[in-house]
């Protein structure tokens, strides 16, 4: 007696960018055709097929969809993936680095504050609350206080921009790091293909994925190499 084939579709997951050769590539004026073979094994009967991390620029209509073994291609539907849940792009090391940023700022605006007094206590001064043979003396002492201010915060900013650059460093590994975590997938890698198909028999197909997208451009890139091994002439 003949087995029937399974009733609930066997889902099969792909990553564009992961689990396929790009076999060819070719560039118009802002447009790009791509070329993807997929090797992947199927089960008996229905199998639900879906590619993610294809690109926003991707044309719809431009979709093609080729299989080779022993399984027969249903229906083909592109679509945009669904949002991922939002991550929380933070870290230990992110933050011990803001708790010291804001103490660096609190520290700036101290130092602010210090010289605005320092400035509206000159300001105030009249003829007549310093003596003219003490002004001398009163001057120097100002710009002596306010240069070790503007001094202390010369010094506090250049640790506020280290403290940036070191938080913008993190932020950049947890980002890269999530990104290999979703295969590659960003934002820009937003759109899934899904492809229906039967097969008579379990085994391994080949299936090509031909779509164009825009906004396409191309650079030329050169591989120079110079022989300098020396040679006697016949």
């Amino acid at each position: 007696m003949a087995t029937l084939p399974p009733y609930a579709a066997n889902t099969i997951s792909l990553v564009s960018t992961t689990h396929s050769k790009l076999l060819h590539v070719s560039v118009y004026t802002g447009r790009a055709e791509l070329q993807r073979l997929f090797k992947f094994n199927v089960k008996t009967g229905q199998n639900q097929l879906q590619i993610t991390g294809l690109p926003i620029v991707i044309q719809a209509e431009s979709l093609r969809v080729q299989g080779h073994g022993n399984a027969t291609i249903h229906d083909v539907s592109i679509s945009s993936m669904p949002p991922k849940i939002p991550t929380k792009h933070t870290s230990p090391l992110i933050q011990d680095l803001q708790t010291k940023k804001k103490a660096v700022q609190n520290a700036i605006s101290r130092h602010k504050t210090s010289s605005r007094a320092l400035d509206n206590y000159i300001r105030s001064m009249t003829v007549h609350d310093v003596p003219f043979s003490q002004v001398e003396a009163l001057m120097g002492t100002y710009d002596s206080q306010a240069s070790k201010i503007e001094e202390e915060l010369v010094k506090l900013r250049k640790e506020e921009d280290a403290l940036d650059e070191e938080i913008a460093v993190e932020h950049a590994r947890i980002v890269k790091d999530q990104g290999e975590a979703d295969g590659g997938s960003g934002a820009y890698l937003g759109m899934q293909v899904s492809i229906g198909l039967f097969a008579e028999n379990e085994g391994e197909i080949e299936l090509e994925l031909v779509y164009a997208v825009t906004h396409a451009n191309w650079y030329a890139l050169y591989d120079l190499r110079v022989n300098l091994e020396a040679k006697d002439n016949p």
